[in-house]
């Protein structure tokens, strides 16, 4: 042999060459893309708004804790479709026990109870989610309960509720200044 490669592997490897540099050249479909277009840290509380490219649309959460390397809290978030129309997500971290109660309190309130899915999320919403972020605004502190692992061990979070006024308030006009919410007259109860 010549060292020289046949004819149909020299076309082969050209048209390889070719399709590869056709690749790279054309333009690449565009991934479904959203981007954060606000975000504010106000003691624990955090407000991110943010968009989804493909369909324009926005939206905005109040969440805790903000998100910091380390910490290990269970996540709460806050969501309003409407004017006073509250949601409350929970998530739990860590391996929930089955058939087992989350409770949420504000200060010395009856806790507030729910039914993680097994995904650790419960929620609350209507005149219940009202409640709690009316307790919120008012309160100096949230208290979580949850269990997690087999036996159901108490898991207890805290989280200051110092700046959840002033969150709630800048995440409530984020929410009308980008449209998310008609602007109007919303108080909480």
């Amino acid at each position: 042999m010549t060292g020289r490669l046949p004819s149909f592997l020299r076309r082969r490897r050209r048209l390889a060459v070719w399709a590869m540099a056709l690749g790279l050249l054309a333009p690449a479909a565009a991934a479904a893309v959203g981007y954060v277009f606000f975000f504010s840290v106000l003691g624990e509380w955090a407000v991110t708004c943010s968009l989804d490219e493909p369909t324009g649309l926005s939206s905005c959460t109040l969440g805790a804790p903000p998100p910091v390397q380390g910490d290990a809290r269970s996540l709460l978030s806050i969501t309003e479709e409407g004017a006073n129309a509250f949601t409350v997500k929970v998530r739990v971290l860590g391996l929930n026990a089955p058939r087992r109660p989350l409770f949420l309190g504000v200060d010395e309130n009856p806790p507030h109870q729910a039914w993680p899915d097994r995904y650790g999320e419960a929620s609350w919403d209507g005149a219940a989610a009202g409640v709690i972020v009316g307790q919120m605004k008012a309160g100096l502190r949230l208290h979580l309960r949850s269990f997690v692992e087999a036996p159901g061990t108490p898991k207890d979070e805290t989280f200051s509720l110092a700046e959840f006024a002033k969150a709630l308030a800048l995440f409530r006009a984020k929410l009308r200044a980008h449209g998310i919410i008609a602007s109007g007259k919303a108080e909480i109860r």
